[in-house]
């Protein structure tokens, strides 16, 4: 879907995926880690707010296509769509022999210049990929351009109003510093620059709610309530307080995404559509 050169910073970012496919792929059918069951609860939350029948879906940021069996199995046709080609080619693997993987469609490309015509799409999902990006609005605006009239987009964005993230904001600032004057001195090696923590290259951004909700009505969208924020996870391991994380991954996500702190959760989802 995109033949011009990629910008250094997306490249840096598609290497990174590529890189990760598999383990992404993985994290999906373990169960028992945190990451799995992430992205299986966004995963849930995302199909339960589509409209039915979906019609036409485009699914950015798609990965494995980790959401195209259940979007076939509810009638819809899909377009996958994801920055890494390694992402890409597990998901046209994994559905091989799929009975109805002839309404599958797989290609790479960017979310801030969608290789599609105007108003061709019935919905939209976008999940885990605005915090990767340089300026969210030509991705928020090219999302409005492709979606149909009375067509819905349902996107994820990290909350950087949940104390857990900013919490993860200042490990990470601190495991950096400790970790480049470690390394300066020879005492440690250097970080395993396969995770997304040691990289200062890639953006890994959080935003308000009120922020992505100006940048849709600019581009032509109507907000469909308050955003519903879910994720209470812990946000990183500590091995010798990994009992008590755990302990807290299981209270709090039974307690807190209903009650009066669910506005605490680490990602928030918000649905949006394009008036007729």
């Amino acid at each position: 879907m995109t033949g011009r050169p990629l910008p250094s910073a997306e490249q840096t970012v598609k290497t990174y995926f590529d890189r990760d496919a598999a383990p992404y792929q993985a994290a999906y059918e373990r169960t028992g880690e945190a990451r799995g069951e992430i992205f299986r609860e966004r995963r849930r939350l995302l199909l339960e707010r589509l409209k039915q029948p979906p019609g036409r879906v485009l699914d950015i940021g798609a990965g494995p296509a980790v959401f195209t069996e259940a979007l076939l199995a509810l009638g819809a046709e899909c377009w996958t769509m994801d920055l890494s080609r390694e992402m890409i080619r597990l998901g046209r693997q994994s559905l091989a022999g799929h009975p109805a993987a002839a309404r599958a469609h797989h290609g790479v490309g960017e979310i801030g210049r969608l290789p599609f015509s105007d108003s061709v799409f019935d919905a939209i999902l976008c999940s885990g990929v605005l915090q990767y990006l340089p300026d969210i609005q030509p991705a928020i605006r090219e999302m409005a351009r492709t979606l149909r009239p009375g067509g819905q987009i349902l996107l994820t964005f990290p909350n950087n109003r949940a104390p857990l993230n900013s919490l993860h904001r200042a490990a990470v600032q601190s495991v950096r510093i400790a970790a480049a004057l470690g390394a300066g001195l020879g005492l440690l090696r250097r970080p395993d620059e396969q995770r997304l923590s040691f990289r200062a290259d890639i953006p890994n951004r959080f935003f308000s709610a009120a922020s992505v909700t100006r940048l849709a009505r600019e581009a032509g969208l109507a907000p469909q309530g308050p955003p519903q924020f879910h994720c209470h996870h812990f946000p990183f391991q500590i091995p010798a307080l990994s009992p008590l994380t755990r302990a807290w991954d299981r209270i709090a996500n039974l307690s807190l995404p209903n009650g009066p702190l669910r506005g605490w959760g680490r990602e928030g989802i918000l649905e949006l559509t394009k008036p007729g």
